[in-house]
């Protein structure tokens, strides 16, 4: 429905997409917050999410290439979340013409909305920590020049360069090594249980989308 406020945003509930997530999806936008823009909302982040992705979908006009440059495209993937613990809606706003966009891609793919916001979501997600990558690895590298500065200065340092350039850049070498994987996991329904919400091994499935005809006009 639309809000009061601004009668051009909506709020409408979401469900069939694991908690997984959507905490990972807000856990770049605070981090992109704090590192790159403040003003940065979970709104403009899921806006952003949708026209970039109708941006491709375009881009290609072919739901199966549009797909395909998502990370999400994978035939074990794509097959509807079972577990019945992803049911929950979840509350989100969005401008009406962003979610026109959803309804169009839906429209265009044959894939349901839900589905659509999460490969528009993921592939947001990782835009963003790739913005956040570059901004930190060149404020380390800066440090990483000041330290060795430092330690060339002490001469009674026992420290190489390499044991500095591990100790500045191990977290996030850490980090990046398996971000690819963890962002997997989450956004699949998998926990760090292991537990898995949908059926990975069956590969007997069709999911090629079935399009949807398109609305007159």
């Amino acid at each position: 429905m639309p809000r009061q406020r601004d009668p051009s945003v909506f709020t409408t509930s979401v469900s069939g997409i694991p908690e997984d997530a959507w905490a990972a999806f807000r856990e770049e936008i605070k981090r992109y917050q704090k590192v790159i823009d403040p003003n940065y909302t979970f709104r403009k982040g899921l806006e952003e999410a949708i026209f970039n992705y109708q941006a491709k979908f375009n881009e290609t006009k072919s739901e199966t290439q549009a797909f395909g440059l998502s990370p999400f495209y994978n035939r074990r993937r794509l097959k509807p979340l079972r577990d019945k613990k992803n049911e929950k809606s979840n509350p989100i706003q969005i401008h009406n013409d962003a979610r026109d966009a959803l309804r169009d891609l839906a429209y265009g793919t044959g894939y349901k909305q839900n589905m659509i916001l999460l490969f528009a979501m993921w592939s947001q997600t990782e835009r963003l920590y790739k913005k956040f990558y570059e901004v930190e690895y060149r404020r380390l590298q800066h440090e990483y020049a000041r330290r060795l500065k430092e330690n060339q200065q002490n001469k009674d340092s026992e420290l190489t360069d390499y044991d500095i350039y591990f100790e500045v850049f191990d977290d996030l070498i850490r980090e990046h090594s398996d971000y690819d994987q963890r962002l997997l996991d989450r956004m699949t329904g998998r926990t760090s249980s292991g537990t898995i919400t949908h059926d990975q091994d069956d590969d007997k499935d069709d999911v090629t989308p079935t399009p949807r005809k398109h609305l007159p006009g």
